[in-house]
């Protein structure tokens, strides 16, 4: 039989183990929370650079972070359908339930509806600027808004959509049709448009032009013929949205 000096140099060993073991076990389990910790932290440091970083980009490239695809999915939403009894048009949701399209679009009708969310909703009239041909409606509920661009900042033969319903009114999304931005073309109103060869057709008007960044100009007309032996293809004209903001502003600040 073992000694009580052997039974207990046992018990010592056996307690030495444990706390060798328990020691080592502690030391896992505080490093790896000491290097969870320390990853962690890291990992916010770095997520705080690239913020900082596409921050700093966002105000010397105001193109950082545009998506074509996004801006289509958007203008889908904040693109809708104008109705009277004798046309119909398209037009821009720019907040609080206000539409804006080409006074043309409404012109010679009394009642104006859209679509909103699959079912006929009425709009009201609020006004309408021969001058720029322009009007107001106004929905029954708050829409989305259109995310906009500004025109002037467009590149030549950079790509671009106009948005609307040409031609029929029935199908529930608009149609998208691709050109370029071809150049700025002043007319006789002495407004500079952005030309466009993106197909324009009637039921188009007042509908977004849009760029991979958002809405750039509002679609309102386009040449089909010269004169009546020259007919004329891709020249179609949207105002810059900057302009047609700045405008309904206006129009709603006086009487």
């Amino acid at each position: 039989f073992p000694s009580h000096d052997m039974l207990q140099g046992y018990v010592q060993e056996d307690t030495t183990l444990k706390t060798v073991f328990l020691t080592f076990l502690i030391g896992v389990i505080v490093g790896g929370t000491v290097l969870l910790t320390i990853v962690s932290v890291w990992r916010i440091y770095l997520k705080g650079q690239k913020e900082a970083e596409i921050a700093s980009a966002s105000l010397t490239n105001p193109r950082a972070g545009c998506n074509m695809g996004e801006t289509v999915s958007s203008t889908k939403k904040c693109a809708y359908v104008i109705t009277q009894e004798k046309a119909h048009g398209t037009g821009i949701s720019i907040g609080k339930g206000y539409i804006i399209t080409n006074r043309h679009v409404i012109q010679g009708g009394t009642n104006y509806e859209t679509r909103i969310d699959g079912k006929t909703a009425p709009l009201e009239l609020i006004k309408t600027s021969e001058e720029y041909d322009l009007a107001i409606l106004k929905a029954p509920k708050d829409l989305p808004v259109c995310k906009f661009f500004t025109g002037e900042k467009l590149a030549q033969a950079e790509e671009v959509f106009a948005v609307g319903w040409p031609k029929d009114r029935e199908p529930v999304e608009p149609a998208f049709t691709r050109g370029v931005f071809s150049r700025f073309n002043t007319l006789s109103d002495n407004i500079k448009y952005i030309q466009t060869d993106a197909a324009i057709n009637p039921g188009n008007s007042g509908g977004p032009l849009i760029n991979e960044c958002g809405v750039v100009g509002m679609n309102t007309a386009k040449f089909s013929w010269f004169n009546d032996e020259t007919p004329l293809e891709g020249v179609g004209f949207a105002m810059p949205i900057e302009l047609v903001l700045e405008i309904v502003q206006k129009m709603q600040q006086t009487k």
